[in-house]
């Protein structure tokens, strides 16, 4: 494997590409120009991803119950961790949040460092004894930096349009879901503690919703025939039932494929119910309406708060008609409510919770003892200090043994590749793009930038065994 180890090696955990890969890559970015090498891996790929780089540092999405025994076993290979939560900052219920963290005590106090969006939930996982005061770091949300007229213009055709722009948000991902299946999605929400009774409660309540917003595009595209209308699902959401219902409709498009930052910054305004890119439009000053008579199967407050309430179509038409002729005002309620909820949830609007994100890592890399590449090895290959219970097993021994890649197959005699699901792949293109436009922010502002290269680690014989793997390396010329 290249590089030096007196050169840290940080791997960040990317859950949901189109979502979340512009604000992971501007944290690498910011920590490339530290000094540190960064690893973008896919969530669904960490465990083999992980054990093959051997990295010092590895920065989860989360610390819930789906990747506890993932984290057990980095403190096995010894390898610190700490969390940038990618889903932490506004939840209708904050025992909801809460009780999704790891169980084992022992294994939380194990985090050295645990990023919050805002202070509210900060302070309350301090509050309620499940980390400590030294564990949290209020840093805000990196992919939220883009808001900021700092960041904007890493977003390419962000400037005003000729037809105002009309963006309609859904967010009904367990009854349409796009990754899963409903009967997963309900098994999940089950083993999460929910009854069957509140489970299709919260099915229903999406039919409806789903129906409703339906309905609602199809009056706008009748009412509004000048506008643009653009129908984004939820990232986990399958557009399928939109396209369907739309087809034909001008004027009216179904895309998710992309993320919904440049999106709001396009958009004249956003619609949507109880759903956090309502609090994004906010940050990025671009108005919102909430049509109440559509179910909001989760009821997020501070979401409604920032919202402008339209109890009726007509009403939601008065609201639109004077965004469109430059009457709308912002009410002082609506305002003080921005400033709230922006501070207690997402902390900043100022563009820098990258930086703050990059400062707990580097204050949290290094200080122990060295990574256990052995330890890493058996985990890589499968060999978990169970013996050998299966052919699998025994395979997995072989290989081991021989040094030959544990992606090797005996039956085709060469390395077949792990296929990735849809939409959870790195765009190697796409992270290159990105890193282009932050350096040209960066030195239009008149800060030295060092030049950033991104290649896949593989190219760059960044494994520790020989492996096909996905993970995208990131490395300053310093």
């Amino acid at each position: 494997m290249n590089g030096s180890r007196g050169t840290p090696r940080v791997a960040l955990i990317v859950d949901h590409p189109q979502r979340d890969l512009a604000g992971v890559v501007l944290t690498a970015f910011e920590l490339c120009q530290r000094g540190v090498t960064c690893y973008l891996v896919p969530l669904n790929l960490q465990e083999r991803e992980t054990w093959a780089l051997a990295p010092d540092f590895v920065l989860l999405n989360y610390a819930r119950m789906g990747n506890e025994r993932f984290a057990r076993q980095l403190t096995e290979a010894r390898i610190p961790f700490g969390v940038l939560d990618t889903e932490g900052g506004v939840w209708p219920e904050e025992d909801t949040y809460l009780n999704l963290f790891w169980r084992d005590a022992a294994l939380l106090r194990e985090l050295r460092c645990a990023c919050m969006w805002g202070p509210h939930l900060g302070n309350l996982v301090v509050e309620r004894g499940i980390l400590s005061h030294g564990q949290v770091t209020i840093t805000g949300c990196p992919r939220f930096d883009f808001y900021h007229p700092t960041w904007r213009p890493v977003w390419n055709g962000t400037a005003e349009l000729a037809a105002p722009r009309i963006l309609v948000n859904t967010n009904f991902s367990m009854r349409n879901p796009r990754f899963a299946t409903v009967e997963q999605n309900v098994a999940q929400a089950r083993s999460y503690g929910s009854s069957d009774a509140s489970i299709r409660s919260y099915l229903d309540a999406e039919r409806q919703a789903i129906d409703g917003m339906i309905a609602l595009t199809q009056d706008l595209a009748r009412d509004y025939p000048e506008s643009e209308i653009v129908v984004r699902p939820h990232p986990f959401e399958n557009p399928e039932i939109y396209e369907r219902r739309f087809a034909g409709l001008k004027r009216v498009s179904v895309d998710n494929s992309q993320p919904v930052q440049p999106e709001i910054c396009r958009a004249a305004v956003v619609i949507q119910r109880s759903c956090t890119t309502g609090l994004e439009a906010a940050l990025a000053g671009v108005p919102t309406l909430s049509p109440q008579w559509v179910p909001a199967p989760a009821l997020m407050p501070v979401a409604e708060m920032v919202s402008v309430p339209c109890d009726s179509y007509s009403e939601l038409r008065t609201e639109l008609d004077a965004i469109f002729s430059g009457y709308y005002q912002v009410s002082a309620r609506l305002r003080q409510a921005v400033e709230s909820v922006t501070h207690d949830w997402f902390l900043s609007t100022d563009g820098q919770a990258h930086q703050r994100v990059c400062d707990a890592v580097m204050g949290s890399v290094g200080g122990g003892p060295p990574v256990d590449q052995g330890r890493c090895e058996q985990f890589l290959y499968g060999l978990n200090g169970g013996g050998v219970r299966s052919p699998r097993d025994f395979g997995q021994a072989v290989r081991h043994w021989l040094h030959i890649a544990p992606d090797f197959s005996f039956r085709r005699m060469r390395q077949i590749a792990t296929r990735n699901k849809p939409g959870k792949s790195l765009d190697l293109d796409e992270v290159r793009s990105l890193i282009v436009r932050m350096e040209r922010v960066r030195k239009h502002d008149g800060r030295s930038a060092t030049t950033v290269t991104a290649a896949l680690a593989r190219d760059r014989n960044q494994y520790i065994r020989r492996f096909l793997g996905e993970s995208v390396v990131l490395m300053g010329d310093g």
